[in-house]
């Protein structure tokens, strides 16, 4: 079983824009941080409802009336989601000395059940985004991560990392947060962020490696090919990472599941 400490906060160790590569720590907000995380969602959500953006319970009903959505799909998505949280807990839980075999078939069985529970959820969440919930969600997240993304004060063995930041947020403030120029960085903080508060591992380098391998497997051929020639159609895959925001406070315990990082 994990740890208090392990519990309340997670290690990873992140490349910054100068090449450097620092160990960064993401854990659980405070009392006062949620607190400042509900009051922006209160007065987003607030403001985009005077400015006539609806609500998304509003635009759920709406798009079962419209049979764009149902209530059948909305059982689905939370049984993928429950079983996604299963097989990970079965995973941590288990003692799997001398059983190498059986813990690949159970990490490939949580695999496909996040990239099933993210495939059936990605479109319900992508017309819920747009709503005063939705804009009020990605404020509360931003206020979040600025609070608790910080630059570690120990490595995993508790020896001082020595950064001249440890311990000190990664952004001192939520607007600096929204200026960073470092997409990399953000892409890596969201998806440690976003894996952590849905108590899923982080997987980040499992799935690089992934990522770089189907893009070696989906190199385009020589234009000067024969089947080129012949006006075989080839589509390269560009890798592109798709990091949706994490919940509000409030919201369910899994959030959707970050698609493989780009690999560099």
């Amino acid at each position: 079983m994990p740890t208090t400490e392990q519990e309340t906060k997670r290690p990873f160790l992140c490349k910054l824009a100068d090449d450097t590569s620092a160990l960064l720590t993401v854990r659980h907000p405070n009392y006062a941080e949620r607190e400042a995380a509900d009051m922006e969602y209160s007065k987003v959500f607030n403001k985009c409802v005077r400015n006539g953006i609806v609500p998304r319970t509003t635009l759920h009903r709406d798009l079962v009336a419209q049979n764009i959505w149902s209530d059948k799909q909305d059982e689905h998505v939370e049984e993928l989601r429950r079983e996604a949280l299963t097989i990970s807990e079965k995973l941590t839980e288990t003692n799997w000395d001398g059983k190498d075999a059986e813990k690949a078939a159970c990490e490939k069985a949580r695999e496909d059940a996040l990239q099933a529970f993210s495939e059936a959820r990605r479109d319900l969440e992508s017309m819920l985004q747009h709503t005063a919930d939705g804009k009020a969600d990605f404020a509360s997240r931003n206020v979040l991560m600025a609070c608790t993304l910080e630059y570690a004060a120990h490595d995993e063995d508790g020896k001082p990392t020595g950064h001249p930041r440890a311990g000190k947020r990664v952004w001192d403030s939520v607007e600096a947060f929204m200026e960073e120029q470092d997409g990399s960085l953000i892409a890596r903080c969201m998806h440690e962020y976003t894996m952590f508060n849905a108590g899923l591992p982080s997987e980040w380098e499992d799935q690089l490696a992934a990522t770089e391998d189907e893009s070696e497997n989906n190199e385009a051929p020589d234009t000067d090919t024969k089947d080129a020639s012949e006006g075989e159609q080839v589509k390269g895959d560009t890798g592109e990472a798709q990091l949706p925001a994490p919940p509000a406070p409030d919201a369910p315990a899994v959030p959707e599941v970050p698609q493989a990082p780009t690999a560099a």
